[in-house]
């Protein structure tokens, strides 16, 4: 249970990580 925690928390992040950096390049 904790690694499929871990798993989605880093899946989360990266896909966040990512939207903050499609924003920035867009803007």
């Amino acid at each position: 249970m904790a690694a499929a925690m871990r798993a989605l928390t880093s899946t989360i992040g990266y896909a966040l990580v990512s939207l903050v950096v499609a924003m920035e390049c867009s803007d």
